[in-house]
């Protein structure tokens, strides 16, 4: 049988279940669907994980088809202020303009969204867009970054719908997929849900989809999967919509309890060995690898900023490391968290961690984790053998900070 998550090119054709009451309905998205009416769509989104529900939202534009008119609102193209940028930092542009990069390259109308979301700046535009605001019937948004104004959801005859990558009410806000890695999750959905006004992704449901969530994806693969799922399933709420409002879920009637996703910051990227398991470490590489990266302190007196370029993260990959360095795995038992032993054959980094009496899949329990490459700060990322030649350490030898 083949596994969901790896059904990437197939996601359009995918069923989607929308849990009610007591039990499941599914519903088949199928290649030919009769239109149930038109509709003139004002878009609110920014950057990549936006882009391909606009995408389905453009090739669906058409009479014969459910988008009537399609117009966009997005920030103003975002350059980071610098003249000579890396390939990652014009690659991180690239993903954050994706929704007015795609408008310009098709010619799709586009307005630009104030520069700051404070109430005065929504005011004034207001004002200067109500005749885009008033020629729209449903508003569509999709990682938009701003919290709209009561004025702009109450323009839409039809108000407005939401694409949110979690199992809505759990994870709100700002950063669901983190907290879905970092929590280890093994499912996950992606909710179409209504556009609420005051609070942000508190609104009535009107379609979910359940997911298994791929132990061995990072961040990204997570962002694109979810993306893709997300788009086709935009699509399939707007060709029914009307039942779906009338069929929507009040979300104090989940059996879910409510959770916020805060945003992620710098300072949440650093691994304190004393409180985290192997399972927890892993799982934020998992997690931040793709962005803000894994910072591992007590390793070097060199630097405090050294990240997790490459390690074994996947429990199955963990589990055979822990055999293949059983010797040095168990030299690190009795060992507090943070120390570390360079593996014998010198390919290795082994770190002591919280002990993981906890980890949830019962693979590789070993309270350590098994660290491949690392890198320093502006430096291309280097394998353990250069590690020990720049740190003049031996293999074999168990190491914390205190004593280097």
């Amino acid at each position: 049988m083949m596994n969901v998550c790896s059904l990437h090119p197939l996601l359009p054709f995918l069923p989607f279940l929308r849990h009610g009451g007591g039990g499941s309905q599914r519903q088949t998205l199928s290649l030919f669907r009769p239109v149930s009416r038109w509709y003139r769509v004002l878009f609110f989104g920014t950057d990549d994980f936006s882009l391909p529900s606009l995408k389905r939202l453009h090739e669906n534009c058409s009479p014969s088809k459910q988008i009537n008119s399609l117009e966009v609102v997005c920030p103003i193209l975002h350059d980071g202020g610098r003249k000579k940028k890396t390939k990652k930092q014009r690659d991180v542009e690239l993903r954050h303009n994706a929704v007015r990069l795609y408008c310009e390259e098709h010619v799709i109308p586009t307005h630009d969204a104030p520069i700051l979301s404070t109430q005065e700046m929504w005011r004034d535009w207001v004002e200067e867009n109500k005749d885009t605001l008033s020629n729209h019937d449903l508003g569509v948004v999709v990682s938009f970054g701003y919290i709209l104004p009561d004025k702009v959801i109450d323009s839409f005859e039809n108000g407005m719908i939401n694409v949110h990558p979690s199992e809505i009410p759990k994870y709100r806000g700002a950063a669901p997929l983190h907290h879905t890695i970092l929590n280890g999750e093994e499912e996950s959905a992606v909710t179409v849900l209504e556009v609420s006004k005051q609070k942000a992704d508190v609104g009535k449901v009107l379609n979910q989809h359940m997911f298994c969530v791929n132990n061995e994806w990072k961040y990204n693969d997570l962002r694109e999967y979810t993306s893709i799922l997300g788009a086709n399933l935009l699509l399939s709420t707007i060709d029914d919509l009307e039942t779906r409002k009338q069929n929507s879920l009040v979300q104090s009637s989940s059996l879910l309890k409510p959770s916020i996703a805060s945003k992620r910051k710098k300072e949440h990227s650093y691994v304190d060995w004393n409180k985290k398991t192997s399972f927890n470490v892993r799982n934020m590489y998992r997690a931040y690898v793709d962005g803000l990266g894994l910072h591992v302190p007590q390793l070097s007196t060199s630097s405090s900023h050294i990240l997790v370029h490459d390690m074994e993260y996947v429990p199955e990959a963990h589990a055979i490391a822990s055999t293949m360095y059983q010797e040095e795995s168990e030299q690190m038992v009795d060992q507090h968290p943070g120390s570390f032993v360079i593996s014998n054959n010198g390919k290795m980094l082994i770190v002591r961690c919280k002990d993981d009496g906890d980890d949830p899949h019962g693979l590789g329990t070993s309270p350590v984790v098994f660290i491949k490459s690392l890198q320093f700060p502006t430096r291309n990322p280097i394998g353990i053998k250069q590690f020990i030649n720049q740190e003049t350490l031996e293999r074999g030898v168990v190491y914390f900070l205190e004593n280097l």
